[in-house]
């Protein structure tokens, strides 16, 4: 090798070390939450089988690990699944994750809030329907802002969140006035009604106390539950949507009108049995009978061949 071939091996080995530096960087910055129902703590926004799914995980899955990319628009977010570089978006009106063009509003999601509620909802701008699992299932539809299914709490994996610190502003009630303000010996109470503090005895007709905050009541039938009405069922049934539905047994779980058996991380139920999940195949790979396997071999005996 002459002296100049030699520099230009130098640097060009430099110009990569800098480039995987940079990307290590950038990679390191990435915002990368959990997604969290309100309603449901226990379900999580995931993929399982190649879809998107809200159900229990394990916090390392990393189908279970969003990045958070914050799009030109405030307010609005891109959600990519770290198993595979996917985005959740809903093009052709249908929720599902995958590959989608930079410029696609299908992948853009509009984080909005509710006064007296910390956690978001997600809108997607083009269909307009809300991310959300009053019905049991995981759905992209039409939500009323009182369903605690519609909400979503962002979980930082490591560092703070850019959801809960960046892109949302605080449109909580702000700290009520002081009680030494007089409000408590004229025996009121500070309560947030329609965006401002008022000194009130109680809420206007219509409207019932739930923390410091004015909510319209429940209709008959149904029970207040933080910012949520919830259908009132008998003992041994709980509710799903409009409707009661029984208990499941220990070791099962309710999905919409069903009892699905509860696995633990990195097994998926199949009837009355959990299952393993299939691995996740890096680029030119391909799953063979369970195992990962080159394009091209399939998985014989203990090896790909």
């Amino acid at each position: 090798m002459t002296p100049s071939q030699f520099r230009a091996h130098v640097v060009r080995g430099l110009a990569v070390l800098v480039l995987l530096m940079i990307a290590a960087e950038a990679q390191a910055q990435e915002a990368i939450d959990l997604i969290q129902n309100r309603w449901t703590p226990t379900q999580y926004l995931v993929i399982q089988n190649g879809q998107p799914f809200a159900g229990p995980t394990s916090p390392a899955a990393a189908t279970a690990r969003w990045a958070i990319e914050q799009a030109p628009e405030a307010n609005v977010i891109r959600l990519r699944n770290l198993a595979g570089s996917l985005y959740l978006h809903a093009e052709g009106g249908q929720l599902q994750v995958g590959r989608v063009p930079a410029d696609a509003q299908s992948a853009n999601w509009t984080l909005e809030r509710v006064p007296g509620i910390p956690d978001v909802r997600l809108r997607n701008n083009a269909t307009g329907g809300y991310l959300h699992t009053h019905d049991g299932p995981l759905v992209l539809g039409d939500a009323s802002a009182q369903w605690g299914q519609s909400f979503w709490k962002f979980i930082p994996v490591g560092g703070v969140s850019q959801v809960a610190e960046t892109l949302v502003p605080d449109e909580a009630p702000p700290t009520p006035p002081p009680a030494t303000s007089g409000c408590a010996a004229s025996n009121g109470k500070w309560l947030w009604i329609k965006g401002q503090w008022i000194c009130s005895k109680g809420c206007t007709p219509g409207f019932h106390v739930a923390g410091n905050v004015c909510v319209k009541n429940c209709a008959a039938g149904f029970h207040p539950a933080g910012n949520a009405c919830v259908k009132n069922c008998a003992a041994g049934f709980h509710p799903v949507g409009n409707s009661c539905v029984k208990n499941c047994a220990p070791g099962f779980h309710p999905v919409g009108n069903l009892c699905i058996k509860t696995c633990g991380p990195g097994f998926h139920p199949v009837g009355n049995v959990c299952v393993k999940n299939a691995p996740q195949c890096g680029p030119g790979q391909h799953l063979s009978q369970g195992h990962c396997c080159p394009n091209g071999k399939n998985w014989k005996v203990n090896k790909c061949v």
